[in-house]
């Protein structure tokens, strides 16, 4: 499943108060293509979206979309957060950690019995 880009305030609180998804979605916030450096996180959350059917998954780019940012509290890029029912859920993970957001997926995204 592709990371899809959320590029303004209305369609981001449409899609984190939507609330018919089979279990908890990953909202995924992080500066994507204007740095470099992001293009290997990038590719990492693709390949976890790949492997959460589950939950959906999406990229805000917080320069051209600073209204997002501001809404959800973003003060470090990247930042990874969950949102389910309109609320955030887990703990949202800041800068390059892999392992972190791994954890975060695995701790709000529904299992394959779910």
């Amino acid at each position: 499943m592709p990371v899809k880009v959320v590029s303004s305030l209305e369609e981001f609180k449409a899609i984190v108060a939507c609330t018919h998804w089979r279990g908890p979605s990953c909202r995924v916030r992080l500066l994507g293509d204007v740095v470099r450096a992001m293009q290997a996180h990038l590719a990492y959350l693709e390949k976890l979206a790949d492997q959460n059917s589950g939950a959906d998954f999406y990229k805000v780019d917080v320069d051209e979309a600073s209204d997002i940012a501001q809404e959800v509290g973003v003060r470090s890029i990247p930042t990874f957060m969950a949102f389910q029912n309109g609320n955030k859920i887990g703990k949202e993970v800041v800068s390059a950690n892999p392992p972190g957001l791994q954890a975060l997926i695995a701790s709000v995204a529904p299992t394959e019995s779910a």
